[in-house]
């Protein structure tokens, strides 16, 4: 508990690129203040971030993405016609992009946006959203304190208090396929919705517009049974009235890096969590020998000891705003839609 004098120690690392850099000060103090026999020590260590697009051959020499980009779907089959047969397949948003095209990592650049096709999924790159070493600062205080009252009483306090902060960064979200079965059927008309009407031929299919107001109408007849009316069909000749095909989600990545930056993502859309971790303690205690009772000796002695975390998380999505935007009124309130697609158009980002 004693020590006497000033020690003074730092440390500091770099790279010849100064992408990253980590640097620390270790200070001991000791001595006496009037009979208090006192020690102070702390310790300050910083570190920057060191993000696996800082680091792209050591990157890609691992795996760098992963399924859902931002979703793979369930497209119903057409005949000749355009009728359904009642039977589906399964497809890849027809933004995502090719293997061939996926982009070198660049630091604080956004990947491969679109994603890209394997094996019949479209792939999401998170490998620019991952860190080796995140952002992190420590700070470490202590101190003791020592009175000796009498040959009989010695006095002593203690106190050490640690506080850490890291900012950890992770992709737009996780795929998340536990619950997408409850947002049902993918309306045609959503803003954003990629998937042309064909019928077997791959000539486009055109619908009815009554009304005028831009959405295709809907007949009274449900005949593919995935709980929403089928859309009136023209024929294929050009009227306007393009139809697109109600889809359902066969896995889900609630966010992409096409969409509008969530809040809590830096402008790379790097999804931003906070940790902070404090762990504090206060001691006393008294050494005495214990009077009446020759050659015995008493201690008594008090702790407050405390622990506090705080996390803050945005890889996180409320399924319930999600079926409240893909229940959107396209016609009277487009700002309000949910466009769980590749975004190609800007006008198709969700608010």
């Amino acid at each position: 508990k004693s020590f006497d004098g000033l020690r003074v120690e730092t440390y500091a690392e770099g790279d010849e690129r100064g992408d990253y850099d980590e640097h620390s000060v270790q200070m001991l103090w000791g001595g006496d203040i009037g009979d208090l026999d006192v020690v102070v020590a702390g310790q300050f260590r910083s570190n920057s971030r060191l993000g696996w697009d800082e680091r792209p051959l050591l990157a890609n020499s691992g795996l760098t993405i992963s399924s859902n980009s931002p979703g793979n779907w369930y497209v119903p089959n057409r005949d000749a016609d355009g009728n359904y047969t009642g039977t589906e397949s399964r497809k890849v948003d027809p933004a995502c992009g090719k293997r061939q095209d996926r982009d070198e990592f660049l630091t604080n650049q956004v990947a491969s946006p679109y994603g890209m096709e394997l094996g019949g999924s479209c792939y999401f790159e998170f490998g620019d959203t991952r860190s080796y070493r995140e952002p992190t600062d420590n700070n470490k205080l202590y101190t003791n304190m020592t009175w000796e009252v009498d040959d009989a009483l010695t006095l002593s306090a203690q106190a050490y208090r640690a506080r850490q902060v890291q900012l950890s960064y992770t992709s737009t979200s996780n795929p998340g396929n536990s619950r997408i079965g409850e947002l049902g059927q993918i309306r045609g008309e959503l803003p954003g919705n990629p998937f042309m009407a064909t019928n077997s031929a791959g000539q486009q299919l055109y619908g009815i517009d009554a009304n005028g107001d831009g959405v295709p109408d809907r007949g009274s007849v449900d005949l593919n049974n995935d709980g929403l009316m089928d859309y009136l069909i023209s024929g294929t000749a050009n009227n306007g009235i393009a139809l697109h095909e109600d889809v359902r989600p066969r896995t889900l990545r609630p966010l992409n890096k096409t969409n509008t930056v969530p809040t809590g993502h830096s402008y790379d859309y790097d999804n931003l969590a906070e940790y902070l971790d404090v762990v504090s303690r206060v001691s006393f205690q008294a050494d005495f020998d214990v009077p009446f009772i020759d050659g015995w000796e008493g201690m008594a002695a008090w702790t407050q000891s405390d622990s506090m975390l705080q996390i803050m998380s945005n890889q996180n999505y409320d399924i319930e705003a999600m079926k409240k935007g893909l229940a959107c009124d396209v016609v009277n309130d487009r700002d309000a839609c949910y466009n769980p697609f590749f975004v190609t158009d800007p006008s198709n980002l969700t608010s």
